[in-house]
């Protein structure tokens, strides 16, 4: 049975055939590896990143849009492989002059806050939001943000972005 570094020697030795010192040149060029530490063969010829399979948690998007009085369901994804724990909560937003004016909690829309836990099949799962009818006919967009955040004892998965959405409630005119 022929041996990873011996097929790619062999299929190497061509391309330095050229040059003057292709022993030496490919020589170092298969010791590479070994300095970068141990590694199997799966490794040595995985071209994807090591991220791809890590657990990695975000929103489905990053602007969810929602009615007064009515409710919206928030997306969050899991990419990759295995279990992954992610927190969350909304928090009033605080306008930088964007399309959304700053919803008041408990005024404009209800508070949120929980964990989201996912099995090593889970790919979604979601957050519901209420907002809440007011009395203002003609009152401006308005928008809240929740938050994603990895609990201090999760030591497999990694936030992926967006990690923060905005929810904008729109006039119920």
């Amino acid at each position: 049975m022929i041996s990873i570094r011996q097929s790619v020697f062999s299929q190497l030795s061509g391309v330095f055939r050229g040059f003057s010192m292709p022993g030496a040149a490919l020589t170092a060029l298969l010791c590479l590896p070994l300095l970068a530490g141990p590694m199997s063969a799966a490794q040595a010829l995985d071209d994807d990143d090591e991220s791809d399979v890590t657990p990695r948690v975000r929103f489905e998007r990053t602007v969810f849009y929602t009615h007064e009085g009515q409710t919206e369901t928030i997306t969050v994804i899991k990419d990759g492989e295995g279990e992954a724990t992610v927190n969350y909560a909304s928090s009033d937003h605080k306008s930088t002059g964007g399309p959304a004016h700053d919803a008041t909690a408990n005024v404009d829309y209800v508070p949120v806050s929980g964990e989201l836990v996912f099995g090593s099949e889970d790919r979604t799962k979601t957050i519901t939001v209420q907002s809440t009818a007011d009395q203002e006919l003609d009152e401006e967009v308005e928008g809240f943000v929740i938050k994603l955040w990895l609990p201090p004892d999760e030591e497999i998965a990694e936030l992926g972005q967006p990690r923060t959405a905005l929810v904008q409630i729109m006039n119920q005119k």
